[in-house]
């Protein structure tokens, strides 16, 4: 048993609001909620909608986006380095052209 007895939410408000992105929900700020059996609870301040998730969820969520930016630095480095090959082999070729 915690020091706050069992089954007690925590409930906390973030410092910044929603971007535009969310619609309707535009600069609310999120109410958290860390609730008995790993759920998260998320919900804008002002309404009565609520998502719950577990942490599994979240964790898994966030090695999903570490591995995707990842992936996506990775073929941005190797577009930058087939873009200047491809840079090369025409001037490579204008350069034989020009001097033939």
């Amino acid at each position: 048993m915690n020091r706050f007895g069992e089954g007690n939410r925590v409930v906390r408000v973030t410092k910044g609001t929603l971007g535009g992105n969310f619609g309707p929900d535009n600069g609310r700020e999120l109410i958290v909620g860390l609730e008995t059996g790993d759920v998260i609870s998320l919900r804008p301040k002002g309404t009565r909608q609520k998502l719950t998730v577990t942490a599994e969820d979240v964790y898994r969520y966030a090695m999903l986006r570490q591995a995707r930016l990842l992936s996506l630095e990775n073929a941005r480095r190797v577009k930058s380095l087939k873009a200047a090959r491809r840079e090369a082999a025409s001037i490579k070729r204008q350069e034989r052209k020009l001097f033939k």
